[in-house]
């Protein structure tokens, strides 16, 4: 579920640059952050 939300938060992010609330540094760390939070919680939900 919360990967196929994955890409509307994307866009969210994109459209934050867009309005200048986020440089595109600080917007590919947020990706980033987001995409390695929900492996980590992937992996956890698999192990157990």
């Amino acid at each position: 579920e919360a990967r196929q939300s994955l890409p509307s938060l994307y866009s969210l992010v994109d459209k934050s640059i867009q309005k200048k609330a986020l440089s595109e540094n600080a917007a590919a760390r947020q990706k980033s952050r987001l995409t390695r939070r929900l492996s980590q919680a992937e992996a956890g939900a698999n192990k157990g």
